[in-house]
């Protein structure tokens, strides 16, 4: 599979007091076309919200995305881990346009590895200032 592409770049939260939420979006290729996802931070770094285009050139449904942003939003504040788990590979929904050159199976699987790479990088930020 291929990289996460990030499409903003990385800021430091904590000079982001004159933003209500600090976002990030990240852009990740299906069968439908390219997803893009964004995340919302609150402002000690935390996940505030994630939130998936209202676009239409899908072939899946607004509900369904609408679904899978709002639950994986949720769970990531409760058990980011197990939020993972329960969508990474997730072929419940796949893309019937799959080839090769997509990234994720489906939305859902997209979702999940764009929150693997969200957490991985802070786990990253804070073992470097430990160092």
């Amino acid at each position: 599979m291929g990289e996460n592409l990030q499409v903003c770049e990385d800021a430091e939260h904590e000079h982001l007091e004159d933003k209500e939420w600090p976002s990030c979006t990240w852009q990740k290729r299906c069968g439908c076309g390219n997803l893009y996802i964004t995340v919302d931070y609150n402002l000690d770094g935390s996940i505030h919200r994630i939130r998936i285009p209202r676009n239409t050139k899908f072939n899946c449904s607004l509900v369904m995305r609408d679904s899978l942003a709002k639950q994986a939003t949720f769970q990531v504040r409760r058990d980011p881990a197990q939020l993972i788990k329960d969508l990474k590979g997730s072929r419940a929904h796949a893309c019937k346009n799959y080839n090769i050159t997509c990234q994720a199976f489906s939305c859902s699987d997209a979702v999940a590895q764009v929150i693997k790479s969200v957490l991985d990088e802070k786990e990253k930020k804070a073992q470097e200032k430990t160092h």
